[in-house]
């Protein structure tokens, strides 16, 4: 069996299977935006702090042997945003300019990341602003910060730095600004501060100290614009022991190493078993598991209270598996639901007061079925595909965006079993997704999903009166037709709105090769291994 990865850069890739019994027209429902969610029933010993009651949100989930926890996705409660630190962007003059540029990096040992190397984060913004500014976080010659209420001490390397940067700022006669970094802890807060430069005095004699007279203002006073643009880059062995910098230069990007629910090494499910839904009409549960690779990247660009333009990409591989055991204990049908079982941070990290980000895997199952009886059931499939996708608007986070699919899917459906002799029909999806939350500046919280819904559909029935292509078959045979179809689709998620966009499909397909001939039974619901079922 394999496993398969996906971004919501919130973004979210997402892969999910259908499988049907009891028509010879399997539905190809896709099940995001129109299922109902349901919480998974999350054993008790995957609690290390339990929550008291339902209300309380402060529990802490167990972490799997990649970082993934199971349940829905629970952003910085669960995984702490990493802070990113300046790297700063040398410059010739202590002008303040209204072109500014800023960059922030997390370093991210490989032990602690799902890169498998060392490797960062790296965020370049360009800032235009309405008055002069610079960012002090691009001048290594200041070694010090310090904020009062009406002033900035800056303390330099050395007295000639401090006459210099005097000089220039002496002949400034408008108003300007400067970024403080969070490092500081300008006016309280461990964030990015901003304030305002009415004068610059100038150092005493030989001294490395300026005081700048200033106020505090708030972001949009100052900032006007914005573009920014978020990938994760490749960090050189002898770079990482040196502790270097260098990194205003281009570096290959590093991608991602996902492995949700498996175990890269045994190349085997972590957890054989989830159970999904447990109760006195059916029971449900699956074997799931997703692996793969993939790099990211977002760029984005607005004003402070508003996003203008963005881009989301990812590029690489999915492999992916899916068992599903349903057993009624009646006559019983149920509509569209989906269970999200479990999420792995994508190391998140934060600019504190411009940028959080967590992006993640996130893996979902759902379902649809209705049974004529008490039976039991089984069926599956494997997946892979290699992918290229972009997602990309020009006018605000809600118009329709355009997008591009690059990619061929591979599917292997599963031997399925039938315990009696009845209609039957199951519908089951299996969806690792990409999804990437983000807090730019005061632009409201959103979640971006790039969403791969790949579905096989099969017709199965068992009777001694069923047939394939009006061939008799025997009782206990399972006659099954096949088709498959894959869509790939596009999520936005906020408090303002909702909006979900169609990027490419491709209808439909039979797969008439495909066609299975299997005898035996599903003993008990919970493990692969109570499937009875050859060719």
């Amino acid at each position: 069996m394999v496993a398969p990865p996906a971004l919501s850069l919130a973004f979210v890739a997402t892969a999910a299977l259908a499988l049907l019994a009891g028509s010879a027209d399997p539905a190809h429902a896709a099940a995001s935006g129109s299922a109902r969610d349901i919480p998974l029933p999350i054993p008790a010993e995957e609690f290390v702090v339990k929550p008291v009651n339902p209300a309380d949100d402060s529990y802490v989930l167990r972490t799997g042997k990649n970082g993934e926890y199971m349940g829905r996705s629970r952003g910085a409660a669960q995984a702490k945003p990493v802070p990113m630190h300046p790297l700063p962007i040398p410059r010739s003059s202590f002008a303040p300019v209204k072109d500014v540029k800023a960059a922030y990096v997390a370093d991210v040992p490989s032990h602690e990341n799902v890169f498998g190397k060392p490797a960062f984060m790296l965020a370049k913004c360009d800032l235009k602003t309405k008055v002069p500014t610079i960012v002090l976080d691009n001048f290594p010659q200041i070694t010090a910060v310090e904020c009062a209420t009406g002033s900035v001490t800056l303390t330099f390397d050395d007295a000639a730095a401090a006459a210099s940067a005097s000089a220039e700022w002496g002949k400034t006669t408008d108003t300007w600004a400067v970024l403080v970094g969070r490092e500081w802890k300008c006016d309280g807060k461990e964030e990015i501060s901003v304030r305002e430069i009415t004068a610059a005095q100038k150092p005493a004699a030989n001294g490395a100290k300026v005081v700048l007279a200033s106020k505090q203002v708030q972001a949009e006073d100052v900032i006007d614009e914005f573009s920014l643009s978020v990938a994760q880059h490749d960090l050189p062995e002898i770079e990482a022991e040196a502790g270097l910098v260098r990194r205003d230069v281009a570096k290959k990007q590093v991608s991602w190493d996902l492995n949700v629910n498996w175990d890269k090494k045994a190349r085997k499910p972590l957890k054989p078993f989830v159970a999904l839904l447990n109760s006195s009409i059916a029971e449900l549960g699956a074997d799931i598991s997703v692996h793969g690779r993939a790099t990211f990247s977002l760029e984005a660009t607005g004003s402070i209270t508003s996003l203008k333009t963005y881009r989301v990409a990812l590029a690489g591989d999915l492999a992916g598996n899916l068992d599903l055991f349903l057993r009624t204990f009646k006559e019983h049908k149920a509509d569209l639901f989906s269970v999200e079982v479990f999420v792995l941070p994508l190391t998140p990290f934060s600019i504190p007061g411009i940028l959080s980000m967590s992006p993640e895997m996130r893996v979902k199952a759902a379902a649809t079925y209705e049974m004529a009886a008490s039976l039991k059931l089984s069926a599956g499939l494997e997946m892979s595909y290699p992918f290229e996708w972009s997602v990309e608007s020009q006018n605000g986070l809600f118009a329709k965006p355009v997008g591009k699919a690059v990619g061929k899917m591979s599917v292997t459906p599963h031997t399925p079993s039938l315990s009696a002799d009845v209609s039957a029909g199951i519908s089951a999806h299996v969806i690792p997704a990409f999804g990437v939350g983000l807090r730019i500046w005061k632009v409201p919280v959103f979640d971006l999903a790039l969403e791969l819904d790949s579905s096989i559909g099969m017709a199965m029935s068992s009777s001694a009166k069923a047939s394939v292509g009006g061939s008799p078959r025997s009782a206990g045979d399972i006659n099954v037709d096949v088709s498959h179809e894959h869509s790939l689709d596009f999520h936005i998620r906020s408090k303002v709105a909702n909006k979900d966009f169609h990027i490419w499909g491709t209808g439909k397909l039979p797969l008439p090769a495909l066609s299975f001939k299997a005898k035996g039974a599903v003993e008990q619901i919970g493990a692969r291994k109570a499937i009875k079922a050859g060719v």
